[in-house]
């Protein structure tokens, strides 16, 4: 009897941490809406865990080619770095590489979100 008790107890166990496992999510299927809902969860708690997530919303951007998001993920890594530098070069070197092939989207967006954040931080800068 009480080897059918075990033996039911480690397949339960089993079936749990299977269960687990499968409800368990690699950082790697993240979208960037959930990838910038875990920067925001630890922005203020962990800001090693916050600047992982930062860091990897910015890579998957890059390795996606999706420039909205890589412009997303810089403004995270402006923020756990304190250094608004990092935001206002990239958007930069944005408007630099699409001036000269510019799309719908491009330099615009960047000229905006350049000038709106310059706007909203008040703090004069070297245009």
């Amino acid at each position: 009897m009480k080897i059918v008790l075990h033996i039911t107890s480690f397949l339960l166990f089993l079936g749990s941490f299977n269960t687990i496992a499968r409800n368990s999510k690699n950082i790697e299927n993240y979208t960037f809406d959930e990838l910038s809902d875990k920067y925001y969860e630890y922005k203020f708690t962990d800001s090693l865990k916050a600047k992982k997530f930062a860091n990897f919303y910015f890579n998957k951007a890059v390795k996606e080619k999706d420039i909205v998001n890589a412009i997303s993920g810089k403004y995270y890594l402006r923020e756990v770095h304190k250094n608004d530098s990092i935001y206002i070069d990239y958007l930069d070197s944005i408007i630099n590489i699409s001036k000269s092939n510019p799309t719908k989207m491009f330099p615009a967006l960047a000229y905006y979100k350049k000038t709106f954040f310059i706007i909203t931080m008040k703090k004069p800068m070297n245009v």
